[in-house]
């Protein structure tokens, strides 16, 4: 946190707050499902912070006990689940998001459900688009799906990636789950039996609700000869489906029209001094959020590109 102090004055308008973030890194980020004008972010100093995207301002930060990592909202946007070392994560009431309002601080979280069930560290997770699963993804190479209306019973496990699993996305229809890991595979499964599925090519045209995983025949410009697995942290794509972005650990973001062909030209931007943990458009793509693990947590205008057609009104 940033403060100016006027100590001509002695009063409470002596102190004013230039800027404010968090004092570790910024490794968690979820944007709104339905839309709405704010976001989350997680960090390894133990807070769970809700921002406003414009203008932006912090409007609520809650202190949750543990090192987080990650950090995905309910279809309904009631809950956050989120990701912590060794192996936790723990699921919160956050109440509905409407209370957030300019100059008022909404209810606190409320713990529901810690889950203790892996020892490595959390990666990754998300809720279905249709609120019925959560996939949990783990440095212990595998994935843990849980039924959300069943108080959170695991229903399976995915197993098979060779290395710690990073990355995962529900279908549309929450019926699929694809994953990647730190040893670049990229596997599917069936939900909620967790099955293996051995042809990919069976969905390549499967409809994505999200798209962390950071490989695919669609994103193969962004990687070019001498990058490791790990050099791309993060990507995401437009809602339109009409830009792509990858966030790096260099600190820079490369934005790409989508699908990101091998030969194809970007934009680059800077501004981050350590490796970009997360990148996530707004629903109506006006906006580029990235959390950086140096702390920093930065909100991009986004302008799409000419003739693009916007999925949300």
């Amino acid at each position: 946190m940033i403060l100016t102090i006027d100590l001509k004055r002695k009063d409470e308008s002596a102190i004013q707050v230039v800027a404010v973030s968090h004092s570790r890194d910024a490794s968690g980020l979820t944007t709104s499902p339905t839309g709405k004008n704010y976001f989350l972010t997680t960090s390894s100093d133990c807070t769970l912070k809700r921002w406003q995207i414009s203008p932006p301002m912090l409007l609520q930060s809650a202190h949750l006990g543990i090192k987080s990592i990650c950090v995905c909202l309910s279809p309904d946007e009631n809950l956050a689940a989120v990701g912590h070392v060794r192996g936790r994560f723990t699921v919160w009431d956050l109440g509905h998001p409407d209370a957030f309002t300019r100059g008022r601080e909404g209810p606190m979280p409320r713990c529901l459900l810690k889950n203790t069930y892996r020892s490595e560290d959390i990666a990754d997770i998300k809720f279905s688009p249709n609120g019925r699963f959560l996939a949990v993804a783990s440095r212990e190479q595998t994935i843990d799906v849980y039924d959300v209306p069943y108080d959170f019973n695991r229903l399976g496990v995915c197993r098979g990636h060779s290395a710690a699993v990073l990355h995962v996305d529900f279908t549309v229809d929450s019926k699929f789950l694809r994953s990647s890991c730190a040893a670049s595979e990229v596997l599917y499964w069936d939900i909620p039996g967790c099955s293996q599925r051995s042809r990919g090519r069976d969905l390549k045209d499967a409809e994505w609700a999200t798209h962390s995983v950071n490989f695919g025949w669609s994103l193969r410009g962004m990687w070019h000869a001498g990058m490791l697995g790990t050099s791309i942290g993060s990507v995401d794509v437009s809602n339109s489906l009409q830009q792509c972005v990858c966030g790096e650990d260099s600190g820079s973001l490369r934005l790409f029209r989508y699908p990101a062909m091998p030969g194809c030209k970007w934009k680059e931007f800077g501004g981050a001094a350590s490796h970009v943990a997360h990148t996530r458009f707004t629903l109506d793509d006006k906006y580029l959020i990235s959390s950086v693990m140096d702390g920093t947590v930065m909100v991009w205008n986004h302008v799409p590109p000419k003739g693009a057609s916007q999925s949300v009104p």
